[in-house]
């Protein structure tokens, strides 16, 4: 599903002049190590990056989850999170309306966004989450809408930034 979004994002953004280099990465064994996270940081070296993740949405048994399937992605904001990085994508979304919650996760994400401060040397980070019901269980479930709006998010985000903060 995140790599669905980040597609999405490049297909909104086709043919529009950026201000930034753009790599798009898509990594595996971020569950046994971060190995895929921290070969892609090692060799691209980015300046910035944006972790594309799942995060758990609210269920019948944890009504206390802040994000809730068909009401956007996440922007994370915490340790693997730079605030103004952060900030800017929330600015981005609210003026485009583009649907979106803000939520923090206090210590490490256990997205990419770790091996990229770590590998990158000090890469400047964005976790950006798609709500998930049940996660790592046989009937995961998102909706498209909240894939779709992430993809709407990033792209609108990439095409706004200037590689400054």
């Amino acid at each position: 599903a995140c790599l669905v979004c980040l597609l999405y994002a490049m297909e909104l953004l086709k043919g529009k002049p950026l201000a930034v280099n753009l790599v798009l990465a898509a990594s595996t064994k971020e569950e046994t190590g971060f190995q895929g996270g921290i070969a892609t940081a090692f060799r691209v070296k980015p300046d910035f990056g944006i972790a594309v993740d799942v995060t758990h949405a609210r269920t019948g048994d944890a009504p206390n989850v802040i994000c809730k399937l068909g009401d956007g992605a996440d922007i994370t904001l915490g340790s693997n999170s730079n605030p103004r990085f952060a900030r800017r994508m929330i600015e981005v979304a609210r003026a485009k309306k583009i649907p979106h919650f803000v939520s923090a996760t206090p210590s490490a994400s256990g997205t990419n966004a770790w091996p990229m401060q770590m590998q990158g040397q000090g890469v400047t980070t964005l976790v950006v989450s798609l709500p998930l019901k049940y996660m790592q269980s046989p009937v995961a479930m998102l909706r498209m809408c909240d894939v779709k709006s992430g993809g709407k998010l990033i792209a609108a985000f990439i095409e706004t930034f200037d590689g400054r903060l």
